[in-house]
């Protein structure tokens, strides 16, 4: 279910309003100022695709998230060929997701004071550092 912000005056205001879930496709945001309130995946997609085309975006998070790499890459030949295969490769998706859920059913990935969330928040403290490095305002 959509959630839109409880801003005052929101209502009120006179430009195109949606919901990325329900985007309105009819609207032409070349060369205009665009505001995306939210971070989640959906914002994600969006900015990138909007960036090139705005005049200027302003995107509005309540507060900040980690930052890490997306660990895109191409994989390399024996990886293809494991992947290919359908059990091997099967057996060693499920093997990750599994590893995942047993983090995440846990909680120990979002709780603080453990160690894969200290291990975790210092890896995103460390890419922070690289990517920003010219940036310390954007490092806070």
């Amino acid at each position: 279910m959509p959630q839109y912000p409880d801003w005052p005056g929101l209502e009120n205001f006179e430009g195109p309003a949606f919901h990325t879930a329900r985007w309105e496709h009819e609207h032409d945001l070349t060369d205009k100022v665009v505001a995306v309130v939210g971070t989640g995946s959906s914002a994600t997609q969006i900015v990138p695709a909007i960036q090139p085309i705005a005049k200027r975006l302003y995107v509005f998070q309540r507060e900040p998230g980690w930052v890490l790499p997306k660990g895109e890459r191409d994989f390399n030949d024996q990886e293809r060929v494991l992947l290919a295969r359908p059990w091997p490769g099967r057996r060693e998706r499920w093997r990750q997701r599994w590893l995942l859920e047993k983090s995440l059913w846990r909680g120990h990935l979002w709780r603080p004071g453990t160690t894969i969330n200290r291990e975790r928040e210092a890896m995103c403290r460390r890419y922070i550092g690289r990517v920003f490095k010219d940036r310390p305002d954007l490092r806070e």
